[in-house]
């Protein structure tokens, strides 16, 4: 614990740094504390600190990524999605955010919005691996299979072995009744992945 302690305040110090904001004396002092509390599970109170941080600096990237996080931590995730969406508006170049607000969408099935939050990360990298992934995932969800096709073909080109877009492809095939493509992509898959279970049972015929 103690180690993670050092290493949290370690960079911290990194990325005050860095940042394009100055920080006073004592916003700085805050962001430390944040991380402390952070080590020690206190997330209310290192949002607290990071909140007095806010105050005078709204259009920090660095603050309100920070706040998205620890809103993540306690489950407030209007919150974290509104301080991911200012960060990115801070740093519009950025893929850290969407890559965020990608995964917390994922994990909620909120679907609509991984989509979109997925075109702004391939906006900013079109071979981005998570963007292409969870996207495909939500269009999958959405029965949106043309464009889930579209973007496994994508990932594929740069990840031809990768079983994750291989099921994914698999079962978009199989979903636009494709049914003999499908069984070379899974096929294939099964080669690769002996014990997946979806290729498994498509091509056991259940």
């Amino acid at each position: 614990m103690k180690f993670q302690r050092v290493l949290s305040i370690a960079l911290c110090t990194l990325v005050l740094s860095s940042t394009a904001f100055a920080f006073t004396q004592e916003e700085t002092s805050l962001v430390i504390d944040s991380y402390r509390l952070e080590a020690t599970k206190d997330y209310v109170q290192a949002i607290s600190k990071m909140t007095k941080v806010h105050e005078e600096n709204k259009s920090d990237y660095f603050v309100n990524f920070r706040l998205g996080w620890l809103y993540n931590l306690v489950k407030k995730f209007d919150k974290t999605t509104d301080y991911y969406e200012q960060a990115a508006k801070s740093a519009p170049e950025s893929l850290e955010p969407w890559l965020a607000l990608s995964i917390l969408n994922f994990n909620l099935g909120h679907n609509d919005k991984l989509l979109n939050v997925t075109e702004e990360i391939l906006k900013r990298a079109p071979t981005n691996y998570y963007g292409l992934q969870r996207g495909a995932s939500a269009c999958i969800k959405l029965k949106k299979f043309e464009l889930g096709l579209t973007k496994v073909n994508k990932a594929l080109e740069m990840y031809p072995t990768d079983t994750i877009f291989l099921e994914q492809k698999g079962y978009i095939l199989k979903q636009m009744n494709k049914s003999s493509e499908a069984k070379k992509v899974l096929e294939f898959l099964l080669l690769l992945s002996p014990e997946n279970a979806y290729a498994k049972s498509v091509l056991a015929g259940k």
